[in-house]
């Protein structure tokens, strides 16, 4: 039984990779294939506290590789050292440069997401520092765990066009999971729907979500199918993004509140009873590096619709309705006038990708770079 040690960022946040942090976490101790030990790091600059607390195994440090992280990082080197982990995975890549202080014997893994934190929408510091901790993820670590097969296929191509970064030993896919809250839910395909749409947990609100879309896209429907009562429901894991959301709004005279209902950081709980009963999911997102809230959508047999030129996995789009922006009004004008589920075996498909399947595979994933590697 090995000794694997997880690096997770903060999971207060209810955003992609944190979920993923801590739908793993939960499902590798459920398995106790081994033994599992965690380390959140926050974003704070706290020099007095250095080690987990007994309480909730959080250890405080700085995101990025400044020198006034020296000490944590070396605190937490130590940390590593004593308790003889054989295995440190690191889930989020932007916690990158943590990789660099560690022991060369210790097998490194990481999570990769895509490719969007070089894009050029981020800009200035933060777009420095974020290139910095990538670069340090992918060149300390020595195996990577890509999240589908699109982003497998741009990790190689990126390997291929620059020769002189050390590969590591393994690449591998490994789909995330749903929530196991998701998988459990009984669906009922004759289920009435609400008077509403739901457009999914959003994130960041960054460019390439294509958020005013979405916005626009509602404002016609509801015009067009002359329903006053329709509503548009926006989960979104941070306020930031609430002053972006009201300008928009505005500029399409609708009313927050009243025609958008906004959640900021809604539990498994809140997001499951509103999409459950939801006409469907918009999402118009240019890029993904996977897509869960899709299939959490299709697993409770909600419909999405999703945009043709997106680069979405193939294995997540698979059964969404993939339509340019003007055909998407008419499908959603469809979706509303004749309300239905979808069939039996589009959601097993989606509740097919649940963690009790991956969680095996990212053991054999361990346990085989553990053993090629001795």
């Amino acid at each position: 039984m090995m000794k694997i040690l997880l690096l997770l960022p903060s999971m207060k946040i209810n955003d992609g990779v944190n979920r993923y942090s801590k739908d793993l976490l939960n499902s590798l101790l459920y398995n106790n294939a081994h033994k599992v030990g965690f380390i959140e790091i926050y974003n704070l600059i706290d020099l007095s506290i250095l080690e987990p607390t007994t309480a909730n195994n959080t250890f405080r440090g700085l995101i990025y590789g400044t020198p006034l992280s020296l000490i944590p990082n070396l605190r937490l080197r130590h940390l590593i050292k004593q308790s003889n982990y054989e295995i440190v995975h690191l889930t989020a890549p932007y916690l990158g440069h943590f990789l660099n202080y560690l022991e060369n014997d210790t097998i490194k893994i990481i999570t990769w997401y895509d490719f969007l934190e070089f894009s050029k929408e981020r800009n200035g510091l933060r777009r420095i520092f974020t290139r910095i901790s990538y670069f340090n993820a992918l060149t300390h670590c020595d195996g990577i765990i890509c999240i589908s097969s699109t982003v497998k296929r741009q990790l190689e191509e990126f390997f291929k066009r620059n020769p002189s970064i050390r590969r590591p030993q393994k690449i591998e896919m490994i789909n995330p999971g749903i929530n196991q809250k998701f998988v459990d839910y009984k669906v009922n395909i004759n289920q009435d729907r609400r008077d509403f749409v739901f457009i999914g947990r959003i994130g960041y609100l960054a460019q390439y979500k294509r958020f005013p879309l979405v916005l626009k896209n509602f404002s016609l429907v509801k015009r067009l199918s002359e329903r006053s009562d329709l509503k548009l429901y926006v989960f979104s894991p941070s306020k930031n993004s609430l002053s972006l959301i009201v300008n928009e709004l505005n500029s399409l005279g609708l009313k927050l509140g009243k025609d958008v209902i906004i959640h900021f950081n809604a539990t498994d709980e809140t997001i499951i009873n509103v999409l459950s009963k939801a006409y469907a999911l918009l999402h118009f997102s240019k890029a993904e590096g996977f897509g869960l809230p899709i299939l959490e959508s299709l697993s409770l047999g909600t419909p999405v619709i999703t945009l043709k030129d997106a680069d979405i996995p193939e294995e997540v789009v698979k059964y969404t309705y993939q339509e340019t922006y003007e055909s998407s009004i008419d499908r959603m004008l469809e979706l509303i006038r004749n309300p239905k589920g979808l069939p039996k075996y589009i959601v097993e498909y989606a509740k097919s990708f649940n963690w009790k399947r991956k969680s095996e595979e990212v053991i054999k994933f361990y346990d085989d770079l553990f053993t090629s590697s001795r």
